[in-house]
C-alpha cells in the first residue's frame, strides 16, 4: 500500500479584542474593509451591540456572518479572562481583562478588514482591537495545478488530468479509476 499526501503549512488569520473591566453595558463594533468588486473603495459594516462582558459564543454569533457573507469562510472564537496578577481566571469576580481571540478558518488573500473603531459605546470598560493587519495575517491560499503520474510495474507511467488545489477528493479518485488503471480500485482517497 502506497500513500500519497499533500499537505501545505499555513497559518490563519487571527486577531484580537481586548477588553479591561468588562461590564454588562453593551458595545458595538464597527469594521472597515476593502470592497469585494472595487478594491478602492472601503465599506463600513457595523455589528449588533452586545454586552462587554458577552461569552466567546455571542461575539462568534455576532461576527460569524460577516465572514462567511464576505469571504466564505466560518470563524472560531475563544475567549479568556484575566484577574488583577494577569493570571487566566475563571471566577466572573476577579476579571479585570478579557481577550477575545477570533481565527478566522480560511486562507485569505489579504487582511479580512483594515480598520476596527467601537460606535455607541455605553459599557465603560476600556475596549482596543488589533487588526489583522497589526495581529496575523494567514498565509496565502494554494494557488497552481498539478497532476498525479504512476508508472506500473513494466514502467509506462499512466498520468491523469491537471487539477487546480480547489478539486474534491471525489474527483482524484474517479480520475484515478479512469487514467491510471493498475490502481483502479486499489486506491481510496481521503
Amino acid at each position: 500500500m502506497q500513500r500519497l499526501a499533500i499537505t501545505h503549512d499555513h497559518t490563519f488569520e487571527e486577531w484580537q479584542i481586548n477588553i479591561v473591566n468588562p461590564d454588562s453595558k453593551t458595545v458595538q463594533l464597527a469594521i472597515a474593509y476593502k470592497n469585494a468588486k472595487d478594491p478602492a473603495k472601503i465599506d463600513l459594516r457595523t455589528f449588533k451591540a452586545i454586552p462587554a462582558n458577552a461569552s466567546s459564543h455571542s461575539w462568534y454569533l455576532e461576527l460569524r456572518w460577516f465572514y462567511w457573507e464576505r469571504w466564505g469562510s466560518n470563524i472560531s472564537v475563544t475567549k479568556k479572562n484575566y484577574d488583577a496578577q494577569d493570571a487566566e481566571t475563571t471566577v466572573s469576580a476577579d476579571i479585570v481583562k478579557s481577550v477575545i481571540n477570533v481565527k478566522v478558518r480560511k486562507l485569505l488573500k489579504e487582511a479580512s478588514f483594515t480598520q476596527a473603531s467601537l460606535v455607541n459605546k455605553l459599557s465603560a470598560a476600556t475596549i482596543t482591537v488589533t487588526a489583522p493587519s497589526q495581529a496575523t495575517l494567514s498565509t496565502l491560499p494554494i494557488q497552481g495545478k498539478y497532476t498525479i503520474e504512476c508508472p506500473n510495474e513494466t514502467g509506462t507511467v499512466y498520468k491523469f488530468p491537471t487539477h487546480g488545489y480547489n478539486v474534491g477528493r471525489d474527483s482524484i479518485q474517479m480520475d484515478t479509476i479512469d487514467y491510471i488503471p493498475h490502481m483502479r480500485y486499489k486506491t481510496h482517497v481521503i
